[in-house]
């Protein structure tokens, strides 16, 4: 059997999902509000990051692989 369970989100999926505009995603990104890691040309956002980011837990991540774009 196969776990669904997304690893990470697009910042599109990350807009639908809090129902917000894809530029507050961008900008929250920008902030270091939101952990986000760049992937090539994509920004991922880890779903456990994500998700403790919104429990309000102190989520780190590694330098140079968030907030900057």
């Amino acid at each position: 059997m196969q776990d669904n369970k997304k690893l990470a989100y697009s910042r599109r999926e990350v807009a639908e999902l809090l129902g917000i505009h894809l530029n507050t995603v961008d900008r929250y990104i920008r902030q270091g509000a939101i952990p986000a890691r760049k992937l090539g040309n994509r920004w991922l956002i880890p779903a456990a990051a994500l998700h403790a980011w919104l429990e309000g837990k102190d989520v780190q991540t590694p330098a140079g692989q968030g907030g900057e774009r």
